[in-house]
């Protein structure tokens, strides 16, 4: 099977990560026939392989969407943690929660936790797309 390299490197989601590893566990093919299929380098196949158990953590609990494509976590992630069990506890009694409130929260959180933290615009889109468990309409 003739494969066709790359030259522009290619983000990969995890979702496509865990199909991946399915295929090498699956040990139908080998590493450069799988490689070939998924248009990836050979050394980005053994680089996936290596992270195996990150990936499929990450897809298992939660903590990152399917569609994700690097697995980065919050500066302050028990910040983040506590915001996001307050949004379902307000949710469970269903309060609003606008992205006006959810700054507030976020910034008296930070106060509790003596956490220099400014709440900014981008951060809540990047918190309402990394946590899709939570749907936060803002504006």
């Amino acid at each position: 099977m003739a494969c066709k390299p790359t030259v522009q490197r290619k983000p990969i989601e995890l979702s496509s990560e865990a199909e991946i590893l399915s295929e090498v566990r699956a040990c139908k093919l080998t590493k450069t026939e799988i490689a070939c299929k998924f248009g990836i380098a050979k050394s980005t196949l053994m680089g996936i392989v290596k992270d195996c158990a990150q990936v499929t953590a990450a897809l298992s609990d939660g903590g990152f969407a399917p569609k994700r494509k690097k697995m980065r976590t919050a500066a302050h992630k028990d910040l983040e943690d506590v915001l996001l069990a307050w949004i379902q506890r307000a949710r469970s009694v269903n309060l609003p929660v606008n992205g006006v409130v959810l700054k507030a929260k976020e910034e008296e959180i930070a106060l509790r936790m003596n956490i220099e933290f400014a709440c900014s615009d981008e951060w809540l889109d990047r918190f309402r797309k990394t946590r899709t468990c939570v749907p936060i309409y803002c504006r």
